[in-house]
């Protein structure tokens, strides 16, 4: 697990894994601000790039970060109330952002 993010022209990458894809995928940083994690969610959701929960492998992540660059990251906070931590997938419909489903650790 690495806590690399991944541009590749106006499409973005957030992965647990540093191999790139093709060639002219670039690196933006190789330590973003938030923990190392796998099976987390991320969406594009008010201008800004977000990265929601996940897991280590054993233990649940809760917290809940954005980016407007994708260098700069900002915690928002946990999201304990929600039952699941990972393997949810999150969309945006009507101004909202939406989580489903999901399993625990």
């Amino acid at each position: 697990m690495m806590r690399h993010f991944w541009s590749f022209g106006l499409a973005v990458l957030l992965t647990c894994s540093s191999t790139a894809i093709a060639q002219s995928w670039e690196c933006v940083t190789s330590s973003a601000q938030w923990a190392d994690r796998c099976d987390h969610s991320s969406v594009v959701f008010d201008d800004k790039m977000w990265v929601l929960r996940g897991h280590t492998g054993s233990t649940s992540i809760y917290d809940i970060w954005s980016s407007s660059d994708g260098l700069s990251w900002n915690l928002l906070g946990t999201a304990g109330s929600m039952d699941m931590t990972y393997c949810f997938p999150t969309v945006v419909f009507n101004g909202f952002m939406l989580n489903m489903g999901g399993a625990t650790c």
